[in-house]
């Protein structure tokens, strides 16, 4: 359930971020929203994969 809800909200982020991007096309803001993205995804790749091991 909580890596359903994890995807959920990975998605939903993507979803907004991809929306601000595509209604305010600055190179700086879409920098910055690919990185928080990014970050959002790797954190939840390493909680994955922390969760694996235990």
């Amino acid at each position: 359930m909580r890596f359903v809800l994890a995807i959920t909200g990975i998605a939903a982020l993507g979803i907004f971020l991809g929306i601000l991007v595509y209604k305010v096309p600055r190179l700086d803001l879409g920098l910055i929203s690919l990185i928080a993205f990014m970050m959002c995804v790797y954190d939840f790749y390493v909680s994955v994969k922390s969760n694996e091991t235990h």
